[in-house]
C-alpha cells in the first residue's frame, strides 16, 4: 500500500489518469482530496481578487459620475436671455446679456480647471491602487461631497464677486477639496496600509503627497487674503491659483521626478 501511494504520488504529471485507476483506491482518494483543495483555494484567491477588481471599479465609476455631474450643474448656471421677459432681443439686448454673463462665463472656465485638475489628480491616484479598506472609501466619499459643493460656491463667486466674502468661500470651498485628497494621498501612498502598487519610489511618494498639500495651502492662502482690508492683498488672493503650475515645477526638480508625472 504505502509503495502504491508512492508510485502515484511521483507520477504528478499524469495525474488525472492516475487518479482513476481502480486498484489503489485510498491512496487516490487522498490525492484526488488534495488535488481539489488546491484548486479550490486557487479559485477563492481568484475570485477575491475579482471582487476587489470590481469595488474599485464601482468607486472608480461612481467618482467619475460626480465629476462629471459637478460639471454639468456648474454650466447650467449660465443662462441665455428669457424672452417671455424682454420681448424680442435685439443686437444691442444681445451684447449686453453677453456682457453680464462674463462673471458666470469667467467662473465656469476657472472652476472647470480646478475640477479638471482635481479630476487628472483622483485619476492618478486610482491608477496606483490595487486595494481599499474603510478609511479609504470614506476619505473618497468626503472628497466627493465637498466638490459637490463648488457649484454653489462658483455661482456664488461669480455672481457676488465684487464682494470678497463670496469668493472666499469659493476659495475655502477648494482648500478643503486639495487638503481631503491630500488625506487620500497619504492613505494610498502609506505602504503599512497596502493599498497601491507601483509607488514604491521614495521621492514620487514625496512628490505626491508634497504638491496635493501646497496645492491645499495656496487656496487657503487665497482666501485668508480675502480677509484682508488692503487691496494689493485682495486682488493679489483672486489671482495666486496661477502659481499652482510653478510650484508643481519647482516640486519635480526638487524631487527629480520626470515630465510625464502631473
Amino acid at each position: 500500500m504505502t509503495e502504491r501511494c508512492i508510485a502515484v504520488s511521483t507520477s504528478s504529471q499524469n495525474l488525472p489518469k492516475t487518479l482513476y485507476r481502480k486498484s489503489g483506491k485510498f491512496c487516490d482518494t487522498i490525492l484526488v482530496s488534495i488535488f481539489y483543495t488546491k484548486q479550490m483555494k486557487w479559485s477563492a484567491k481568484s475570485n477575491s481578487r475579482e471582487h476587489r477588481r470590481f469595488q474599485l471599479e464601482r468607486m472608480m465609476l461612481f467618482s467619475d459620475a460626480v465629476f462629471a455631474i459637478v460639471i454639468t450643474l456648474m454650466v447650467i448656471e449660465i443662462k441665455v436671455p428669457d424672452i417671455m421677459e424682454v420681448g424680442r432681443l435685439n443686437k444691442e439686448q444681445l451684447y449686453e446679456h453677453l456682457i453680464n454673463l462674463l462673471p458666470h462665463l469667467l467662473g465656469y472656465i476657472v472652476s472647470f480647471l480646478m475640477i479638471g485638475l482635481f479630476w487628472i489628480d483622483h485619476h492618478r491616484a486610482f491608477g496606483y491602487v490595487i486595494n481599499y479598506d474603510k478609511g479609504l472609501i470614506w476619505n473618497n466619499l468626503f472628497l466627493l461631497m465637498v466638490i459637490g459643493l463648488l457649484p454653489f460656491t462658483a455661482a456664488l463667486g461669480a455672481e457676488f464677486g465684487y464682494l470678497t466674502e463670496a469668493f472666499m468661500i469659493y476659495s475655502l470651498n477648494l482648500a478643503l477639496i486639495a487638503f481631503i485628497n491630500f488625506l487620500l494621498w497619504l492613505k494610498i501612498s502609506n505602504p503599512k496600509r497596502n493599498l497601491s502598487t507601483g509607488l514604491e519610489n521614495k521621492n514620487l511618494r514625496k512628490f505626491l503627497r508634497m504638491k496635493s498639500f501646497i496645492i491645499a495651502c495656496i487656496f487657503l492662502i487665497s482666501a485668508l487674503m480675502c480677509m484682508s482690508n488692503a487691496n494689493f492683498l485682495l486682488w493679489t488672493g483672486r489671482f495666486i491659483f496661477f502659481l499652482i503650475f510653478p510650484a508643481i515645477a519647482i516640486l519635480k526638480r526638487a524631487y527629480s521626478i520626470g515630465p510625464s508625472v502631473f
